[in-house]
């Protein structure tokens, strides 16, 4: 026994010098990346190909299949038996030793998610604390203390929602449909995979660049010619949009709020963000057609009005109205 574990430890020593010397013969001087950060050796036996670190090396040949992309965050499976792994180690994988590296979500999908980091943050921290009082202001009532307690910001950013926090705060409350589809609406935004922007601008103020660089790509996407470099005013946005817009960006949305925009309905800001972060927000998000996306802009905007108290909302002056776009405008919206 003694001998084969000798013979064992030295083939695992002469494979690693290898793999080093046909890095060096590639030009390739990055450490493989390994979940143990080097304190181990770490060996994948396959038929054939087998990854080491960043490099698919094939092991009867002792050669370079490929070097893979430092954006790849998974393998590539070449059969069933292919043992893949993650190019780079989970950065919390140290804080819980007890959980193995290769168990998602410790074995229970269901209570737990494993998001990017994107939720719902302000341009500004002033952004996310009026955007987090609006949300405030439709969960006023006594019984929603508990949730209004889970919904808070840290610098520009929503904290994420834990999922037992959150059912501990709903136990034993009788909710209609209308309170908890705003909920989940909310809650589902704050813990999303997509980043939902919002800014608030005063009709005179300048929008911010990165505002004003999402505004310009929208118009250039829908085939408009404008000039890139281009600061947007709040005027102008409300030209397009009245007291608010939303404009898709790479990972996620852009919205704005507009205060003091003349002759506007004003009825409520907490209606309009909403109506714009949630209500255009998700279906930009998820890619849905404009018809889904004004009709489900109404349909948050009314959800809204009912847990406020304040009168419905036909969509007919609302972008799309006269082509068809809002169906069913008193129909609960995407709740995820």
């Amino acid at each position: 026994m003694k001998h084969v574990l000798l013979f064992i430890g030295a083939l695992f020593f002469v494979c690693s010098i290898q793999a080093q010397d046909i890095f060096k013969q590639h030009g390739f001087n990055k450490e493989p990346l390994t979940l143990s950060k080097g304190r181990y050796e770490e060996v994948f036996t396959n038929k054939e190909v087998v990854q080491s670190g960043s490099v698919l090396l094939n092991t009867k040949t002792n050669k370079v299949v490929k070097f893979l992309d430092e954006e790849d965050t998974l393998t590539v499976s070449f059969e069933a038996e292919y043992s893949s792994r993650w190019l780079s180690p989970d950065p919390m994988a140290e804080k819980y030793p007890q959980i193995s590296p290769y168990v998602y979500c410790a074995n229970n999908p269901l209570k737990f998610v494993d998001p990017t980091g994107m939720i719902i943050k302000g341009m500004t921290r002033q952004d996310a604390q009026d955007f987090r009082d609006d949300i405030y202001k439709v969960l006023a009532d006594d019984k929603f203390a508990n949730i209004r307690a889970l919904i808070d910001v840290k610098g520009k950013t929503f904290n994420r929602i834990d999922a037992d926090a959150l059912s501990s705060a709903m136990d034993g409350l009788t909710l209609t449909d209308d309170e908890r589809a705003y909920i989940t609406i909310v809650t589902g935004a704050i813990n999303s995979k997509a980043v939902y922007k919002v800014e608030y601008l005063n009709y005179s103020e300048d929008v911010s660049s990165s505002g004003s660089a999402a505004i310009t790509k929208s118009f250039k996407d829908a085939g408009i010619p404008i000039n890139s470099d281009v600061i947007w005013k709040a005027s102008q946005v409300a030209t397009q949009g009245g007291e608010g817009a939303t404009v898709p960006i790479k990972n996620g949305t852009h919205s704005f709020i507009i205060n003091g925009v003349p002759n506007a309905e004003t009825t409520c800001r907490a209606v309009t963000s909403g109506h714009e972060v949630f209500g255009h927000g998700i279906p930009l998000v998820k890619g849905l057609s404009e018809t889904a996306n004004n009709s489900n802009a109404i349909r948050t905007d009314n959800l809204i009005r009912r847990l406020l108290g304040l009168p419905q909302r036909d969509g007919s002056n609302h972008r799309g109205y006269n082509q068809g776009q809002i169906i069913n405008p008193y129909q609960l919206p995407i709740t995820q």
